[in-house]
C-alpha cells in the first residue's frame, strides 16, 4: 500500500466511513486505490473542458543545436472570451500559423497577443463561437510541500487528455517564480494546467531552469522527476495587460552586490548602474539591503526571491543600512525592464605584480590614456580614486565601478617623497592590444613544498574527461600566476606539442596552462560543467591570480568557452574565440561591474563562420564588453607563435585599471 501523501487525508476520512464494508471484503488497499483513481478522475473531468490543443505550423526547425518541436502543444484557456496561456517553449520557433483544437473538437485560429518574459508564457486569442469554461484557481497560499498535483497535456489529441501524478516538491523556486513538482514534465505537457485533487489549477507547465533564462532553459529536465508551474494565481492580476497586448518583463533595480555566495553574503550593494531605477531612486555603493516590501534581507538569496516575481513597472520599497552608524534609508523604486549596459571605467595604468601588500604601484602607462595625460608615470603608487583609498588591484577596481566612462574623477598618487593629484577624465577599457609591454616582476617565493613544474596529469574526481596542466619554472609556493585554460582537440593531442606552442608564452608571462579535454569527439555543452571543475581544482591545486585567467578555443571549443565564462565570471576574466561565434539562442549576460570579462575573437577571413563571428562580436560590444578582433588571411587553421604570443601578452592586460 502506499503511503498517503498529506493532501490525502481527506480521502482517508471518507475511507473511515466505508471502513466496515471494507473490512468485511478484505479488499482495503484495493478501494484505497480505486478511491484514489476515482478523486483524480473526477479532478481530471472538472478542469478538461479548459485544456487546448495547440498547432504551430511554418517557422524555425532549430534553436541553437536544439530540435524544436512543430507538432501539437498545450494550452490552458483563462477567459471566456478565448484568451489562452500557453509556454513559450511551444512558440520558441516562431511559427508562422497557429491552431487551437478546442474541448469541443473544432479548430480555430489564435494570434499571439503577448509574452510574459519573466515567466517564460504567452498569451493567445481565438475568437470562439460562444462562452469557452475558464477554470477555478487555486490559492497559492494554501499550497503545501507534499500534496497531490496532477499534470494534464492535450499533445495527443483524444476527448481526454494526458495525465500524470504527483506531489508538489517545493513552493518558491525558480527565485519565486515557480511552483517544483515531481510530476512529468515534457513537451507533452508544456503549456498544460498543474491541478490538485480539488480540480483546481495550481500553475502552468513550464520548463525552468534558475541559471538561464532563454524559452528553452530547463527543457533538458523533462520527465526527470524536477518540473516547474507557473502559479496562475501569480499571473492572473496581470491578464488585464496581456490582453492589451502588453509584454511582461522580469523587473530589474540595476545593481550589484559584493560576494560570491548568495546563500551566506549579505547584500551589500557594490556598484550601482547609471540611470538605473536604484541610482535615480538614491541607492549607493556600500549601502546594505536589509529590508524589500516589509520582509527582512539577511543574504542576498531572499533578495533574489523578494524582486524575482517581480514585474518591471511595479514599484517596491527597499530599506537600506548606510555607514558606519547603520542608518536606515528607505527608497521606493519602480524597477525597469532593461538597464542601460554598464562600461568599465578605464584610467590606463597596468599595474605591477610585485608589489608590497597593502599598495597598488605602476608598471607601465598606457601612451595616450588619461592616467598618461595626467602625467602619471612607472613606479608612482596609487593612493586614492575619487573619495575611496586604494591598496589593492581590488580595491582600485572597486573605486572605479561608480564611475562612467567620460566622467571626471579626482586621483592621488605618491612619488617618491611627494604627493600628487589630478582630476582625470576616464575612458573606456580598450580594445587594442599594446605592442610592447615588458613581463612583469613576481614577488619573492613564500614558504612551502616546491611545486612539481612541467607538464602533468590533473585528474578531476568523479570526472572521466582527461586534464593536464603545465607549470613554469618559475610556479613556486606565494606566487601567483595566471591561468589560460586552452580547450584542445578531443583527437591528436600530444604532450610534447602542447608545451612547444605555448610553453615559451607562459613562461615569459608567468601563466599557468589548463588543457582539458572533451568526453566526446569534440565539445559540446555537456563538457561545462566538467570544465568549471577542472579550473577550480587547478585553482585548488595552484595559487592562480584570478584577474588573469582566460579562456579559450578554436570553433566548438571556442563556443564551450563563451558557455562556460558566461555563467561563471566570478572565475573567467577573459574568453579567447578562434572562428568561433557565441552559440546560437544564447543570450549574451548584462555586463557585470563586480565581474569584468574581456573577450578576445580570431576571426580567418574568407571562412564560412566569418558572417556568425562578426555579428557575435557586434553583440557583445553593444553589450558593451571590451572586444579585441585580431583578423587573420591563412590557409591552416592552426594558431602561429605571433598569435599566440598576442594572446599572452592580451592576456596579462586583464587586470589592468
Amino acid at each position: 500500500m502506499t503511503i498517503p501523501s498529506p493532501d490525502r487525508y481527506a480521502w482517508l476520512i471518507v475511507l473511515a466511513c466505508w471502513a466496515p464494508l471494507l473490512v468485511a471484503q478484505e479488499a482495503a488497499p484495493e478501494d484505497l486505490a480505486q478511491l484514489e483513481d476515482a478523486a483524480v478522475r473526477a479532478a481530471v473531468e472538472k478542469v478538461s473542458p479548459s485544456v487546448v490543443r495547440i498547432e504551430t505550423l511554418g517557422g524555425l526547425e532549430t534553436v541553437g543545436r536544439r530540435l524544436v518541436t512543430q507538432g501539437p502543444t498545450t494550452g490552458l484557456i483563462v477567459s471566456a472570451e478565448g484568451h489562452i496561456v500557453s509556454s513559450s517553449f511551444n512558440f520558441v520557433q516562431m511559427p508562422a500559423s497557429i491552431l487551437v483544437t478546442l474541448p469541443d473538437g473544432k479548430r480555430h485560429p489564435a494570434k499571439l497577443v503577448a509574452r510574459d518574459h519573466s515567466r517564460k508564457l504567452v498569451l493567445l486569442k481565438v475568437e470562439a463561437e460562444k462562452p469557452l469554461p475558464v477554470p477555478e484557481i487555486a490559492d497559492r497560499r494554501t499550497l503545501r510541500v507534499g500534496q497531490w498535483a496532477i499534470g494534464l497535456g492535450r499533445t495527443y489529441g483524444g476527448t481526454w487528455p494526458s495525465v500524470t501524478s504527483g506531489i508538489v516538491s517545493a513552493k518558491n523556486r525558480i527565485w519565486g517564480r515557480a511552483v517544483q513538482t515531481d510530476v512529468k514534465v515534457s513537451p507533452a505537457n508544456y503549456g498544460g494546467p498543474l491541478i490538485d485533487l480539488h480540480g483546481r489549477v495550481i500553475g502552468i507547465l513550464v520548463p525552468m531552469s534558475p541559471r538561464q533564462q532563454s524559452e528553452v532553459a530547463g527543457a533538458e529536465w523533462y520527465d526527470s522527476g524536477i518540473g516547474f508551474a507557473v502559479p496562475l494565481s501569480d499571473i492572473w492580476p496581470h491578464l488585464d495587460k496581456l490582453k492589451q497586448g502588453q509584454d511582461l518583463h522580469p523587473g530589474l533595480l540595476g545593481i550589484s552586490l559584493k560576494g560570491q555566495n548568495i546563500y551566506a553574503d549579505r547584500a551589500e550593494v557594490a556598484a550601482v548602474a547609471p540611470k538605473s531605477p536604484a541610482a535615480e531612486a538614491g541607492l549607493k555603493a556600500g549601502d546594505v539591503i536589509v529590508e524589500v516590501d516589509g520582509h527582512p534581507i539577511d543574504r542576498q538569496a531572499q533578495l533574489k526571491h523578494a524582486l524575482g516575481p517581480r514585474y518591471a513597472g511595479e514599484t517596491v520599497s527597499v530599506v537600506v543600512e548606510r555607514g558606519e552608524k547603520k542608518e536606515r534609508h528607505t527608497f521606493e523604486v519602480t524597477l525597469a525592464k532593461e538597464i542601460l549596459p554598464y562600461a568599465h571605467a578605464f584610467l590606463g595604468i597596468l599595474p605591477r605584480l610585485d608589489a608590497q601588500e597593502g599598495s597598488v604601484i605602476v608598471h607601465w602607462v598606457y601612451p595616450e590614456s588619461p592616467a598618461d595625460q595626467a602625467g602619471l608615470r612607472a613606479g608612482d603608487v596609487l593612493l586614492r580614486i575619487g573619495d575611496q583609498a586604494v591598496d589593492s588591484v581590488d580595491s582600485a577596481m572597486e573605486a572605479l565601478l561608480p564611475h562612467e566612462p567620460g566622467s571626471r574623477v579626482t586621483v592621488v598618487w605618491r612619488r617618491g617623497e611627494s604627493q600628487q593629484e589630478a582630476e582625470i577624465a576616464l575612458e573606456a577599457q580598450p580594445i587594442a592590444i599594446p605592442d610592447k609591454v615588458d613581463p612583469r616582476r613576481l614577488p619573492e617565493a613564500g614558504e612551502g613544498e616546491p611545486l612539481a613544474t612541467g607538464l602533468q596529469e590533473c585528474k578531476v574526481p568523479e570526472e572521466p574527461n582527461e586534464c593536464h596542466v603545465w607549470l613554469p619554472e618559475s610556479a613556486k609556493p606565494g606566487v601567483p600566476h595566471g591561468l589560460l585554460v586552452w580547450l584542445g582537440p578531443a583527437q591528436g593531442f600530444s604532450k610534447e606539442s602542447l608545451e612547444k606552442e605555448w610553453g615559451a608564452w607562459c613562461r615569459k608571462r608567468h601563466f599557468i596552462l589548463l588543457s582539458p579535454r572533451p568526453k566526446g569527439e569534440r565539445w559540446a555543452t555537456t563538457d561545462v560543467d566538467f570544465v568549471h571543475k577542472a579550473v577550480e581544482e587547478a585553482m585548488r591545486r595552484y595559487l592562480i591570480d584570478g584577474h588573469r585567467v582566460v579562456i579559450g578555443g578554436r570553433q566548438s571549443a571556442g563556443a564551450v568557452s563563451f558557455l562556460a565564462a558566461f555563467p561563471r565570471r566570478d572565475l573567467f576574466h577573459g574568453v579567447v574565440a578562434v572562428d568561433a561565434p557565441v552559440p546560437p539562442r544564447t543570450r549574451v549576460p548584462a555586463n557585470e561591474p563586480t565581474q569584468r570579462l574581456m573577450v578576445m575573437m580570431i576571426i580567418t577571413e574568407q571562412t564560412r563562420t566569418m558572417p556568425l563571428v562578426l555579428r557575435a562580436g557586434e553583440a557583445l560590444s553593444k553589450a558593451k564588453y571590451p572586444v579585441t578582433v585580431v583578423r587573420r588571411n591563412q590557409t591552416s587553421a592552426a594558431l602561429t607563435e605571433k598569435q599566440r604570443g598576442i594572446i599572452l601578452r592580451w592576456a596579462d592586460t586583464l587586470d589592468r585599471l
